[in-house]
C-alpha cells in the first residue's frame, strides 16, 4: 500500500498576496518516482547562502539521500533543537553556532520537503513578527509601559498573546 506524500504539483492562489501554495496529497506506491519538492533554479554563478542550502538539499535528493516522511524530518529538527540546548549548557560558542546552523539547515530542508520556498517563508515570518511586535508595543504603551524591560516572562507572553489575537482580528477584516 502506498504512503501519503506531498504531490510536488502546486497551484498558485492569485487572489492572495504573495505566492501561497496549495498542496494536494495523493497516494504514491514508489517514493523513487517523487520529484524534488521545490522547483528552484539558481540565477547567476554565485549562489547566496539560501541557494547553497537548497542546492545541497537537491543534490542529496538526487543522490537518494533524502527523507521518506515528514515525521522523520520533524524528528531531525527536534533533535537539532535538543543539541542546541546541550551546546548552550556546555558554554561552547563554536559548538552552539554549529548546532544552530544545523537547526537552520534542517528547517530549510523541512520547508523544501513540504514544497514551500524557504526564502518566501522567512520573509512572511518576518512580516508577521513585525506586525505582532508593533501591535504588542502599542498595547504595552496603552497600559502605561514605555518598554517591557524587567517584566517577568508571564507578562511578556501575555502581551505577545494579546498582540497575536489583535493581529488575527485585523487579518480577518
Amino acid at each position: 500500500m502506498g504512503r501519503k506524500v506531498l504531490n510536488p504539483k502546486v497551484t498558485h492562489e492569485k487572489s492572495l498576496p504573495g505566492k501561497f501554495l496549495k498542496y494536494i496529497f495523493k497516494e504514491e506506491k514508489d517514493l523513487k518516482m517523487r520529484k524534488f519538492p521545490l522547483d528552484y533554479s539558481v540565477k547567476g554563478t554565485n549562489p547566496d547562502l539560501w541557494e547553497q542550502v537548497i542546492l545541497q538539499e537537491k543534490e542529496a535528493f538526487d543522490f537518494g539521500f533524502y527523507w521518506e516522511t515528514l515525521a522523520q524530518l520533524v524528528e531531525q529538527v527536534q533533535s537539532e533543537a535538543d543539541e542546541i540546548q546541550e551546546a548552550f549548557e556546555e558554554k561552547d560558542p563554536r559548538h552552539l553556532q554549529e548546532e544552530i546552523g544545523d537547526l537552520i539547515h534542517a528547517s530549510i530542508g523541512l520547508s523544501i520537503f513540504c514544497g514551500v520556498d524557504p526564502k518566501e517563508t522567512i520573509a512572511l515570518s518576518i512580516q508577521k513578527f513585525e506586525k505582532r511586535f508593533t501591535c504588542m508595543k502599542k498595547i504595552a504603551e496603552q497600559d502605561g509601559h514605555k518598554n517591557l524591560e524587567g517584566q517577568p516572562l508571564a507578562v511578556l507572553m501575555d502581551y505577545w498573546e494579546k498582540s497575536k489575537k489583535e493581529t488575527a482580528i485585523r487579518k480577518e477584516l
